[in-house]
């Protein structure tokens, strides 16, 4: 049976399963996946006991710190975290986007596949985008699925 939900999605769901009748299998585990990536991204590596490499190290200066390869730099870690912590994504791959109107903000693209339920014999394609903004925050959010 392949995972969907996160543990307390799960457990939510078995609570009060009205809050997911109607929506189909691809959007919860996309809404989950969602989600999941903003806790990630944004929980400070290290502070979580159980798992010290969980998170990210500290981009909160990230507005004075647009020096060659900061950009590189955060690219990789959040793709070790997504390799490490988002299993569901297969193959995932990330990519600088340029983007004019938002001078203190730097735009990746997330690329990768996602299997549900519906159909494990197709893996639904994934593109998020990532935006970290001047504080140090990263974004998720769908840009599509097909």
């Amino acid at each position: 049976m392949l995972i969907q939900e996160r543990l307390l999605e799960r457990l939510t769901s078995q609570e009060a399963p009205r809050l997911l009748a109607g929506r189909l299998t691809t959007s919860i585990v996309i809404s989950s996946i969602v989600n999941h990536l903003n806790g990630l991204l944004n929980t400070r590596r290290g502070s979580v006991q159980i798992d010290r490499a969980y998170g990210m190290p500290d981009l909160s200066n990230i507005a004075g710190s647009f020096a060659v390869g900061y950009s590189e730099m955060i690219q990789a870690e959040v793709l070790e975290q997504i390799v490490r912590y988002e299993t569901r994504i297969l193959s995932p791959q990330i990519a600088p986007v340029d983007e004019t109107k938002e001078v203190i903000t730097l735009k990746y693209e997330l690329l990768g596949y996602v299997e549900t339920d519906s159909d494990v014999r197709k893996p639904n394609r994934l593109s998020l985008y990532l935006r970290v903004n001047s504080a140090g925050r990263i974004a998720a959010e769908i840009n599509h699925v097909s």
